[in-house]
């Protein structure tokens, strides 16, 4: 069988387009991705300016309205103290509503945060004082770790994984040891290779790696689990800081201080909070009508960001100097953007090639954790953290690719709506048109 999407020049896009009817969907989107919402009403009157300034700061808007949201999706009327949901059988490998009548699970949908008690239970365990926030289980760098090199690939990813996963705390560790590496793209990859031995008659190998690859998914969430609850709280403490701002009253150093947060985990979430919304506001200096908007929330941004990193022994304790100055290189993501100097940056921070290897493990932690949040919100942050990620280990960004999954041809459809999505996506691609993937 030809390869359905050979053909295409499937990229990622900040804009919504129809699935590739031969390929997998990852996405997060506004129908299924959680909001982050604020009902003004439910808060006190004094921290609504500062809630609604945080939300407009985080999605990059140009104005809110008396209900504020990070996305489309439906707002809740409750703060956003989330907790990434329980993984089941299927969360990654749903069938598509509207699809032919009986046809077996070929869509996927990305694991996103949701409401649960999972952040809460005994597997997804608490900070321990002054550990590092992205923790490497004991003895885990020297048994699981994978080097990263400009040849690590996803065969050789899987292969440690499989070899890991005939005991279930060897799994753990060797995610907790190479969570970086687990990312949207690398479930993606294996949730189409779920799909073509299932496609092609394989059932037990199908069943084989969709356990692997649930089970993984599961640990990844019990990993994320601790920060994903810090910066929620994060956002809240950010907000108020901000919501200074638009109150024209410019808030002193020790007042942003003291929002940061007192421990370690507390301040490496306001940081990745503060991060995300610096990234949705650089997103938006493209925009003619809102450069000066941009240019003048990213002071405000900056000046929050320069009074955490002033005070003595803040960030040395949430153990984010090194991330700081690697995360100050320009976004690698962007067409103009020049990779010697990710390097050159890496380089200069002066650490030995063991350090490095940590460091940009911990980049690629933070870019699978900013994933787990509001699309609208922390996508120009997970966009720049893993292009960063992308250039430090191979030298360039790596873009999604379209893997054959050997799907069957259609014999009929029950939804009008994807019959025409479906023949509009094979006109494309026969006149050298590009499917745009959206994850």
């Amino acid at each position: 069988m030809p390869t359905k999407c050979a053909a295409a020049n499937l990229h990622v896009s900040s804009q919504h387009a129809p699935p590739p009817r031969a390929c997998l969907l990852l996405r997060r989107s506004p129908r299924t991705s959680p909001a982050v919402c604020f009902t003004p009403s439910s808060r006190p009157a004094s921290m609504r300016p500062a809630l609604l300034w945080l939300l407009a700061s985080l999605a990059g808007a140009a104005s809110y309205s008396s209900t504020a949201c990070l996305s489309p999706a439906a707002c809740l009327s409750k703060p956003p103290l989330r907790s990434p949901r329980r993984a089941n059988a299927d969360m990654l490998a749903k069938k598509k509503k509207g699809s032919k009548s009986g046809r077996q699970n070929v869509a996927m949908e990305a694991p996103v945060s949701q409401d649960s008690d999972e952040a809460t239970s005994s597997a997804a365990m608490p900070f321990s004082a002054g550990a590092d926030v992205f923790l490497i289980p004991e003895g885990g760098w020297e048994r699981h770790r994978i080097q990263l090199s400009a040849s690590t690939s996803f065969d050789e990813i899987f292969a440690a994984a499989a070899a890991a996963a005939v005991d279930e705390k060897a799994l753990k560790a060797f995610v907790g040891t190479n969570r970086d590496m687990l990312d949207y793209r690398w479930l993606y990859r294996l949730t189409a290779e779920v799909l073509r031995a299932q496609n092609t008659g394989n059932a037990a190998r199908s069943a084989e790696l969709r356990g692997l690859r649930d089970r993984i998914v599961r640990l990844n969430q019990r990993y994320d689990a601790p920060l994903f609850k810090e910066i929620a709280q994060a956002e809240a403490r950010l907000g108020q800081v901000l919501g200074l701002y638009q109150m024209k009253k410019a808030p002193p150093p020790p007042e942003i201080v003291k929002a940061a947060g007192q421990t370690g985990a507390q301040v490496f979430a306001f940081w990745v909070v503060l991060c995300a919304a610096i990234a949705a506001w650089e997103s938006k200096l493209e925009v003619p009508s809102l450069v000066d908007m941009a240019r003048n929330k990213l002071r405000e941004l900056g000046e929050v960001l320069g009074a955490v990193e002033a005070e003595e022994g803040r960030m040395e304790d949430a153990r984010l100097v090194e991330l700081n100055k690697l995360l100050a290189v320009p976004n690698q993501a962007l067409p103009d953007a020049q990779p010697q100097d990710a390097r050159a940056a890496l380089q200069a921070i002066g650490l030995d090639s063991e350090g490095q290897q940590r460091l940009i493990r911990k980049l690629g932690c933070l870019s699978c954790q900013a994933s787990r949040h509001s699309f609208q919100a922390y996508n120009p942050l997970v966009q720049k953290t893993s292009a960063l990620y992308d250039v430090l280990v191979y030298g360039s960004v790596q873009w999604l690719s379209a893997p054959d999954i050997q799907q069957p041809e259609r014999s009929g459809y029950t939804s009008n709506l994807v019959k025409i999505a479906v023949e509009a996506e094979d006109f494309a691609v026969s006149e050298g048109g590009s499917v745009q993937l959206y994850w």
